[in-house]
C-alpha cells in the first residue's frame, strides 16, 4: 500500500498542471509552428507556379475555348501572389490541422 502512495506522488510531480500564461504561450508557440509551415507552403508553391497556373487557371479556360483578360492595373500580379497564397495554405493544412492537435490532445 504504501508503494502505491509513492507512485500516486511521483505522478502528480510529473503531471504538472499548467496556469493561464503557460496556456497562452503554448498556444502561441503552435501558432507560430502554423505560420511558418504556411509561409514554406508559400515558398514551395512559388517555386512551382507556372504548373499552379497552368492546372488551375490556363488549362479550364483553353478546354472551354474562353479567352482570358486582365482588366486591372496589377490584376496579374496580384492573381500570382492570391494563388500563391492559396497553394501555400492548401499545401501545409495537414501541418497546421496537426499543430492545432498537439496543442489540444494534453488537455
Amino acid at each position: 500500500m504504501s508503494k502505491k502512495k509513492k507512485e500516486d506522488k511521483s505522478e502528480k510531480k510529473t503531471a504538472k498542471e499548467m496556469g493561464f500564461m503557460g496556456h497562452m504561450e503554448e498556444m502561441r508557440n503552435r501558432i507560430i509552428y502554423a505560420l511558418l509551415g504556411i509561409i514554406v507552403g508559400c515558398i514551395i508553391a512559388a517555386v512551382f507556379i507556372d504548373e499552379l497556373m497552368l492546372f488551375i487557371l490556363l488549362s479550364p479556360a483553353k478546354t472551354a475555348d474562353m479567352d482570358l483578360q486582365n482588366l486591372q492595373p496589377f490584376g496579374q500580379v496580384w492573381l500570382f501572389f492570391k494563388v500563391i497564397l492559396a497553394a501555400g495554405v492548401i499545401f501545409s493544412f495537414p501541418f497546421s490541422l496537426y499543430q492545432l492537435w498537439k496543442f489540444i490532445v494534453p488537455g
